[in-house]
This record gives structure tokens, sequence and C-alpha cells, in this order.
């Protein structure tokens, strides 16, 4: 009997350990999280030219100085907050979530929380009014 229940204590461990080691990346995501500002542009349509997803254009500066700026585009994937940017377009926004790279560079934000980031006049000026004046 003893060797049935080794047996199958050895089966038990080595189960746990291939669903811990296939899901490791679920504890070790929290430490990819990162912050991108950007603007919110469409990246799909559908047939009738309706927008299906979004991404954030994010213009990166290199910190060498022989290098010029270029933008990247992070693809929002379409989760809960992701899924309320297509109400965005155009604006400018702080996103926080995980981010993956797929085989050919391009990146996918899977967002937890985000801001959008109102411009501010310079100082001195009053914000745009476009209403006309009361009588």
């Amino acid at each position: 009997m003893k060797p049935k229940i080794n047996l199958i204590a050895v089966g038990i461990l080595v189960l746990i350990l291939s669903i811990f080691s296939t899901n490791i990346n679920l504890f070790a995501q929290s430490e990819d999280e990162v912050t991108i500002e950007g603007i919110v542009t469409a990246v799909e349509w559908d047939e009738d030219d309706n927008v299906t997803a979004v991404g954030i254009s994010v213009t990166i500066t290199p910190e060498d100085t022989t290098e010029e700026e270029y933008t990247e585009i992070y693809w929002v994937a379409d989760n809960e907050k992701g899924g309320e940017l297509i109400k965005l377009i155009g604006e400018t926004v702080s996103a926080t979530g995980l981010v993956e790279t797929d085989e050919d560079g391009y990146k996918t934000i899977y967002i937890t929380e985000y801001e959008v980031i109102k411009e501010e006049e310079p100082e001195g000026q009053e914000p745009e009014n476009n209403e006309p004046p009361e009588k």
C-alpha cells in the first residue's frame, strides 16, 4: 500500500508544480505594469467604417540627441477599461496597464486605469469660450 500512496503523492506534487509553473506569469505581471501618455487613435474599422479598435499613439523622445522622435502605437485590449477609450478618440490620456509585445514587435496594453489629460491654458490666458455672450 505504501508505494501506491507515494506514487499518488508524487503525481499530486507534479500536478501542483505544473499548474504553478504555467501560471507564474500571472504573479509576475504586476511588475510589468506601466503608465503611458498619448493620443487615443482609431486603429481598426468594420465594413461600415465604424471604429472597432483603438490604440494610444505615444511620442518617444530618445535620450540620444542624435536620434529623432518617433511615434509608437499601443493597441488597446478590449477589456472593461480599454473598451471605454473608443469614446475618447482624439483625446490625450494617461493609461496604466500590462503591456504585451508580440513576435512582430506590436504592443498591446491591457488597461487597468486611465485619465483624460486636459491641456492647460498658457499663463495669463483665459480658456476659450465658444458660447455667445449673454444679453
